[in-house]
């Protein structure tokens, strides 16, 4: 992997036209966030499955990840579509995006423009507490309700019973026959997307470092030495830990 950094000048991209300049600044934010949810995802499913409490661990990891990925992907769809299609900005990008940037925009309006499960995980599950009922669905639960509390503090706390009444809820009001499949078609289906995203928010932030000309940089970029990066798949993220080393005492 070959890594580049480069530096903007302040004052050229204050020059930049308003709306190009809300409309990349957010999708340069919704793009670092959207990388940093795939990343935790690919950590969290390195996980372990053994014992069963850890296997619990990475299942509410897992769950919770990709119910807050789908809002934000959401959130961040809403930008294309409120600031950037269908009006002056689409029309003057648009000509000089490749075709996967304009397939993938594509993707992304043909999902969005009927019912879709992402626009219901993010109006019921992702970013409110009080928009559904997670009590009707106790009775299609068939696992044991479990909780685990550690005794020294509360970092490994787990109330698996309530993610047991959660992900129920989610399998009911998102339509899945097969609770058992429920969490690799919907990490499919919401990882499709993202990708979608990226690929086509990435396009549109370069084409509009482009069109600001070469007085935009500040020098020229630099390759980075990446040699002592760990690789991506060598992390792990588990819900339970020895948090001794927490305690004021340790």
């Amino acid at each position: 992997m070959a890594l580049f950094e480069a530096v903007i000048k302040k004052e050229a991209l204050a020059k930049a036209e308003l709306g190009e300049l809300e409309l990349v600044l957010k999708l340069a934010r919704a793009t670092n966030e959207i990388n940093l949810f795939h990343r935790l995802l690919l950590w969290a499913t390195n996980a372990p499955e053994d014992p069963q409490f850890v296997a619990e661990g990475k299942a509410t990891i897992l769950l919770s990840l990709l119910l807050n990925l789908a809002g934000k992907l959401k959130e961040a769809h809403e930008i294309l579509r409120t600031s950037y299609q269908g009006g002056r900005l689409s029309e003057a990008y648009a000509p000089n995006l490749p075709p996967e940037a304009q397939e993938a925009l594509r993707e992304l309006n043909k999902y969005f423009s009927s019912s879709d499960r992402i626009t219901r995980i993010r109006n019921s599950f992702a970013f409110h507490y009080d928009k559904v009922s997670l009590s009707n669905a106790l009775e299609s639960v068939e696992d044991e309700l479990k909780l685990y509390v550690e005794n020294t503090g509360s970092a490994s706390n787990l109330y698996q019973f309530a993610e047991a009444a959660l992900f129920a809820t989610v399998v009911r009001d998102l339509g899945f026959d097969d609770s058992i499949a429920a969490v690799s078609d919907l990490s499919r289906e919401i990882t499709r997307i993202a990708r979608a995203f990226l690929k086509s928010a990435d396009h549109i932030v370069t084409e509009f470092l482009r069109r600001q000309g070469a007085d935009i940089w500040d020098g020229s970029a630099k390759q980075i030495d990446t040699a002592n990066l760990p690789p991506i798949g060598s992390f792990s993220l588990q819900w339970f830990t020895d948090n001794a080393e927490l305690r004021p005492d340790a």
